[in-house]
């Protein structure tokens, strides 16, 4: 392997005056240039006293000559030199991507996302990675932390899948807002792992005994869990939902962008049963809530997030179906299960979970342990 030239990274300037701002600099070869290129990294205004700089200084030096003494150089295509950003680290730059990410992602997948973030900043952190430039983050090192969630972290596939592909997602980002070229993440391939049943669906009996005590104890979140079971719309969704988004004339229901999943408007068919129920119920206000305050059918205000899913939780113990797993999501994947089982087209299913793809629909129905290729027909579900 090709040797290239470097200088090795030291502290500048030594001096007493704490007042002027401190950089670390050391030069590095540039592929397209054919030449040593001088580079300088201030230090952090929040370091005040010597100590703090020089111990700062100490890290940041040993990472960047151990990518110097590993040849790491800068090769960006002439056409896109230009076009790259400032110089910033690896954990700046993704902050600045998380940042742009929560404009349009849920408050849960966000969680998740700065869960994965934290992880992968601990792996910074063990290989003294943590101030590096993002530039100089490659595919080895990507592999590296593959490596790293699975030996260090003990993660099965599936995880490791999962906190690469989001950091992947904001290397992408990062690709496309020219702090780098290229994602590093791009050309790993995912691991090979077992499908396992996340999603739970309700036996026929558990469901007609949860219908039952549901129907004679608490109508209103009876009518909600058939939203979930007709319309496969979503609690976050339902609980955001007007009286004016419903059309009985035509049968339809307005998701609007606002309060998708998927941030897009979409219209969601009305199945007959649905309609009579919400028809039982008197005509009211349009400005109401389907589901107001305490899951008032047709009430003002918004019930609370978690008001519906205590409820439910409430029903399962009193039926004493607490102990398999089901949830108030359940109702969605039984009525999922219930379309494709009575002879319902797939891509029509795919319309109504309002997936992107007849292959995210499989994905969904293997989890519940239902396959497209081997459905029995029933009349109704």
């Amino acid at each position: 392997m090709k040797e290239y030239s470097y200088v090795l990274a030291k502290l500048y300037p030594k001096d007493k005056n704490l007042k002027s701002r401190w950089f670390v600099g050391y030069s590095i070869w540039d592929v397209q240039q054919k030449k040593l290129v001088q580079q300088q990294i201030r230090l952090p205004k929040k370091l005040i006293t010597k100590k703090e700089r020089e111990d700062w200084a100490k890290i940041k030096i040993k990472e960047i000559n151990q990518g110097l003494v590993n040849n790491y150089v800068i090769d960006q295509p002439e056409s896109k030199t230009n076009d790259i950003k400032e110089i910033v680290s690896v954990e700046i730059g993704l902050t600045k991507m998380l940042d742009l990410k929560k404009l349009e992602i849920r408050k849960k997948t966000l969680s998740t996302y700065q869960s994965i973030i934290n992880k992968f900043l601990d792996f910074l952190h063990k290989n003294l990675l943590f101030n590096t430039d993002i530039r100089l983050f490659n595919v080895e090192l990507s592999y590296k932390y593959r490596d790293w969630l699975q030996v260090n972290k003990a993660n099965d596939s599936t995880t490791i899948n999962n906190n690469v592909g989001v950091i992947s997602s904001l290397f992408e980002m990062a690709a496309k807002r020219a702090f780098i070229i290229e994602n590093p993440f791009k050309s790993i391939k995912s691991l090979p792992q077992i499908q396992s049943i996340k999603n739970v669906a309700f036996t026929k009996e558990h469901q007609t005994i949860l219908e039952l005590w549901l129907i004679e104890n608490n109508p209103d979140l009876y009518l909600f869990t058939r939203f979930l079971y007709y319309a496969f719309i979503r609690p976050k969704e339902l609980r955001q939902l007007q009286y004016a988004d419903i059309d009985l004339v035509k049968s339809k229901i307005l998701v609007k962008a606002i309060v998708s999943k998927n941030k897009k408007t979409q219209i969601v068919p009305i199945h007959s049963t649905l309609r009579d129920l919400i028809l039982k119920h008197e005509v009211p206000s349009t400005n109401k809530n389907i589901f107001g305050n305490l899951l008032v059918v047709f009430g003002y205000g918004v019930c609370s997030e978690n008001y519906a899913y205590n409820l439910h939780c409430e029903a399962l113990k009193a039926c004493k179906l607490d102990v398999y797993g089901y949830t108030l999501y359940s109702w969605k994947h039984t009525g999922a299960c219930g379309a494709i089982n009575a002879g319902m087209n797939p891509r029509k299913l795919q319309g109504l979970l309002r997936h992107s793809s007849l292959e995210e629909t499989d994905t969904y129905l293997r989890g519940l342990g239902v396959s497209l290729g081997n459905e029995p027909i029933l009349e109704n579900w």
